[in-house]
């Protein structure tokens, strides 16, 4: 017996443009049909100009590879602080020509990859204080080797008043402390200080452009423990 594909849970309690737009995405007649695999499988979902004046915290659930959202030219005047927080993989996300006075302050703060945002058209008269802070992410900043990025990395540790790893390890965005890995063996300068009792542990941020990589050992000496290495993709090398 071959498994039925799990129905994705809610399509048919989402607001209805919502639902229309995404039985017309993956091409279904009834919401009762689509599947999480359906939902994953959406990059693009437009609703610009389908007059919604509301949005429901759980309407882009299981949207987990959507790439674009197109919410422009509706009558939308205020966003669940939480409906953005499923789609990390986000790059473009259009929200002009709204009826918009207000934000909440963390309502980009899970869009990890967004590149673009459009707010025009809208009754804001300021955007919420700290709104962006967590948008440091260095994402976008690593363009060659022309230094942009250490650049970016220095007013990061002045911003968050950093002086030792600890405080820079801390200050780092959540992604860098969801995605790291563990090295026990090294070729480096400060191969002596690592092993499978004190690895190197190795961090990185939206598409892997960058990474920090540090030393868990505390007998290491000066120069390695209160270091932090930045490293930069180089062709197949980092750099």
């Amino acid at each position: 017996m071959i498994p039925l594909a799990a129905r994705a849970d809610g399509v048919c309690d989402r607001t209805s443009q919502v639902q229309d737009a995404i039985l017309w995405a993956v091409g279904s007649d009834s919401c009762a049909d689509v599947t999480d695999d359906d939902l994953k499988d959406l990059t693009v979902l437009e609703l610009q100009g389908r007059s919604i004046a509301a949005l429901g915290a759980g309407d882009f659930d299981g949207l987990i590879r959507l790439q674009e959202l197109n919410l422009s030219d509706n009558e939308l005047s205020e966003l669940p602080s939480s409906l953005f927080d499923p789609l990390f993989s986000l790059r473009s996300l259009y929200l002009h020509d709204n009826d918009l006075a207000s934000l909440p302050t963390d309502l980009f703060d899970r869009l990890y990859l967004l590149d673009e945002l459009t707010l025009h058209g809208n009754q804001l008269a300021e955007l919420p204080e700290g709104m962006f802070d967590d948008l440091s992410r260095f994402n976008g900043l690593l363009l060659g080797r022309d230094g942009r990025g250490l650049e970016r990395v220095r007013q990061f540790i002045q911003q968050h008043e950093a002086t030792t790893p600890e405080q820079f390890i801390e200050a780092l965005p959540e992604l860098h402390k969801q995605r790291f890995v563990f090295v026990y063996d090294s070729e480096g300068l400060g191969s002596e200080f690592v092993s499978g009792t004190h690895p190197r542990v190795v961090s990185w941020g939206a598409d892997a452009r960058f990474a920090f990589a540090w030393t868990t050992d505390p007998e290491a000496s000066e120069m390695f423990r209160q270091s932090i290495e930045f490293l930069i993709p180089d062709g197949n090398e980092w750099a």
